[in-house]
């Protein structure tokens, strides 16, 4: 019951805009816990679409067993180490972080638009 109701207080303060870059580093950075979660479910809520839509008809090659907790990591050492593009939203800076890091390929079935895992 308590990790629900701090899923969904998580939802309520995510932003309907979408982070940028920046502010989704100083959230996930962030020592207080509230503001590291809804940093921590905003990024889940990407990682899944493009785990399971791809990314612009493109998948990462990023593992299937991969954590959110490693792909939070990836996300903030990435960010740390291209500043000039944290202005962008986090949508498209994910896929530009993973596919650099994993090389990318195209969806396997473009019907259903699903990315093939790699283990």
């Amino acid at each position: 019951m308590k990790k629900t109701m701090a899923f969904l207080l998580a939802s309520l303060c995510m932003p309907t805009h979408g982070y940028s870059g920046n502010e989704w580093l100083r959230q996930a950075e962030s020592s207080n816990g509230m503001r590291s979660a809804t940093a921590m479910t905003y990024l889940k809520g990407i990682w899944e679409y493009e785990m399971v839509m791809g990314a612009w008809g493109l998948c990462s090659g990023a593992p299937s067993t991969a954590e959110l907790g490693q792909v939070q990591k990836i996300m903030i050492k990435w960010l740390n180490k291209n500043p000039e593009k944290t202005h962008k939203h986090m949508i498209i800076l994910y896929p530009m972080a993973v596919q650099e890091l994993y090389g990318v390929t195209s969806l396997i079935n473009e019907e259903s638009g699903t990315c093939p895992r790699i283990d």
